[in-house]
């Protein structure tokens, strides 16, 4: 809609939700390809806030303790895309001319 009504729009995902994996990551680049916003925002990574849903799969990954405080920034990134997402994203910005000046 903001595309037929000429409006400036940005796009900002998050990837590494629990259950993400490489197919769900094209999923949404193969969506993004199909859009025209101003900006796209990659994250890789969710910050973890306590008391959340995502705080206790952390916990029980093993990933944090049950007592971090978390002042600190701390991010969930499903294992099936840790080892491979930041060079993807990287690599995907750099071949799509559009994208280009929108990662960092």
């Amino acid at each position: 809609m903001l595309e037929e009504m000429e409006m400036n729009y940005i796009l900002s995902l998050l990837f590494g939700a629990p259950g993400e994996n490489r197919e769900t990551v094209e999923e949404s680049i193969r969506f993004l390809e199909e859009r025209k916003p101003m900006m796209l925002d990659f994250c890789p990574g969710i910050r973890l806030m306590p008391h959340t849903p995502l705080f206790d799969i952390a916990v029980s990954e093993g990933l944090i303790s049950v007592d971090d405080s978390l002042m600190e920034p701390r991010f969930y990134i499903s294992p099936a895309i840790k080892d491979w997402i930041g060079e993807y994203l990287t690599k995907i910005c750099s071949t799509h001319e559009k994208w280009k000046a929108s990662w960092r």
